[in-house]
This record gives structure tokens, sequence and C-alpha cells, in this order.
């Protein structure tokens, strides 16, 4: 019999604030595979996969606008509000560790993060004084090249984390052989 629970007791601790999921198994690939199909359903593209150590880092992927009612990676009015208004990203880091007792621990953490822009005034006060001599040659640098990008941490999305671990045992239970 498989059983999937979400538990505190018989797992090991996830980090502070990150759900997981204990999953009873002897289907070690199919629950990787799980794990793999459900992160790639979310509409997150891996580019670190290692199932050796049970690893899974996806690329970071901007989050969806309130017109992609396809994209599942928003999963409050309140995260599809914030990513509308501003320009958000989420990475997954997916971790699925074994015991000896054929259970597997699944850890997920979705980082968001923000795109915040810092203009270079002194660039722009550069290209203003280019235009206001009236030479018409000048070309103007890109707009891209008079700001400075960084991503800001705004922590982890708890719902979200929780909604692919659902998702994930949901997926392993439909695929498992029946006994």
């Amino acid at each position: 019999m498989y059983l999937c629970l979400i538990t505190l007791g018989g797992c090991s601790a996830p980090p502070a604030g990150q759900p997981q999921i204990c999953v009873i198994t002897a289907e070690r690939d199919l629950l990787w595979q799980s794990c793999d199909r459900v992160i790639r359903r979310f509409g997150f593209e891996p580019y670190l996969v290692q199932p050796g150590r049970g690893l899974i880092i996806t690329e970071p992927q901007t989050s969806a606008q309130w017109f992609e009612c396809w994209r599942k990676d928003t999963p409050t009015a309140y995260a599809l509000a914030e990513s509308s208004l501003h320009t958000i990203r989420r990475h997954v880091r997916l971790e699925v560790s074994y015991d000896a007792a054929a259970e597997a621990s699944i850890n997920c953490a979705v980082a968001i993060e923000r795109l915040h822009r810092t203009e270079d005034t002194g660039a722009l006060r550069y290209a203003t004084n280019i235009f206001s001599q009236g030479s018409s040659s000048a070309i103007p640098r890109r707009q891209q090249d008079l700001t400075e990008v960084e991503w800001i941490s705004l922590g982890y999305d708890m719902e979200l984390q929780q909604k692919i671990l659902d998702e994930i045992c949901s997926y392993y239970h439909r695929s498992v052989p029946a006994l």
C-alpha cells in the first residue's frame, strides 16, 4: 500500500517555514518522474537536475499576469495582483531524500523576487545634455543601459510550495500501478 501524508512526524524537519510531504514508496523512479512532470506542469523549466542527490532547481520564471489564465504559478489572488503590478519571478528548489524504511521526504522551496531598477543619473544627465545641444546625429543610449537591474528577494511563496507538493502526491498516486 502506498501512502502520501502531509506530516511533521516521521520525517526530518524541513527548513523553517517550508512545507514537506512524506511518501512511502518502493517506486523511486516513478516518484522522481512525478516531481519533474509537476514542476514542468507549473511552467518551470529545470536547469539543474541531479537524481542521485535528489535535487531539482528551476530557472527563474516571470510570474503570470492577470490575463495569463493558463499559467499556474500564482496560486492566490494576491500573488496574481502582485505579479500584475510588479515584475515578479519565482524559482523552485525541490529536494527528495530517502530513508532506510522506503520513506521519501520531499521539501519544496519557491523563492519570490521582484525586479528593481535604479536609474544611472550620470548617464541620464549625459544623454539629456546631448539632445539639449541640438545634435541630430547623436544616438541615444538604450533605456536598459541607463538603469541598473537587481532582483530583490521577497521570501517564499508558501501557497505555491504546498500546491506543488499536493500535485506531486496526487500525480504520483495516479501513476503507481495497482498491486
